[in-house]
């Protein structure tokens, strides 16, 4: 999992022949670092984006996201505050283009359905 700052730019890049899986992707003010340096009350609020994240790179052999992203920032876990993206993935063997559904990413067991 990385943290990913205002003003930073998420990059997933998978080899030839294998296309990228979101596995968790969060929006907020977690904890106290270096993309949040001072609590200001709202240390811990945070929003679950994996359904952004996942749509605009699951299934791709790379994908880019902006912080903040115009999308997953309408999701505002914390009111105006700066947040920062936390978010985490892997490559699997698929060929890019195809649509995934995933479901139940929490689990242990991830279940891929591709047509």
């Amino acid at each position: 999992m990385r943290d990913f700052c205002e003003g930073e730019t998420f990059q997933a890049r998978c080899p030839p022949g294998e296309v990228v899986l979101i596995q968790n992707a969060t929006l907020g003010r977690m904890k106290l670092g270096r993309c949040v340096q001072i609590d200001m009350g709202y240390l811990g609020c945070a929003g679950d984006v994996l359904d952004v994240a996942d749509i605009k790179c699951s299934g791709r052999r790379e994908c880019d996201i902006s912080i903040p992203d115009p999308v997953i920032k309408l999701k505002k876990p914390c009111m105006e505050l700066i947040t920062y993206l936390e978010i985490s993935y892997g490559c699997l063997q698929g060929k890019a283009g195809h649509k995934f559904f995933v479901a139940m990413h929490k689990h242990p067991l991830v279940e891929i359905h591709c047509w």
